[in-house]
């Protein structure tokens, strides 16, 4: 994916979801990620492949999450228990929700183009 430009991004917690191109890319970082995924690389996941996401606001008692499903990947079916070590799902915070749903929308209107 290299020289392709950022399109849009949103910071989570030991992660981050980069929309580019054709692409959506999750980069994992930090010990956070370390301790709930392990030694996992970037993911990169064709948009078009992508077949529904699940968006869970944040709140004062918990952490948001966005969730991306896609043919021949297996999804987290739990709520949030399981969303926190599902490779496909970023959890954030009250404050970077606005950035995660931004990205939401611009995978919808992608998904469904």
């Amino acid at each position: 994916m290299t020289n392709v430009a950022i399109e849009l991004h949103a910071n989570g917690f030991g992660a981050r979801m980069v929309l580019a191109g054709a692409f959506l890319r999750i980069e994992r970082s930090g010990i956070n990620s370390f301790l709930m995924h392990g030694i996992k690389g970037d993911k990169e996941i064709l948009v078009s492949r992508v077949t529904s996401l699940q968006f869970k606001p944040a709140n004062f008692f918990s952490q948001g999450y966005l969730q991306v499903a896609f043919a021949g990947g297996a999804d987290a079916k739990r709520g949030m228990l399981e969303a926190v070590q599902d490779e496909n799902t970023v959890l954030f915070s009250k404050a970077q929700q606005p950035a995660f749903e931004a990205l939401r929308d611009a995978l919808r209107q992608r998904i469904t183009a």
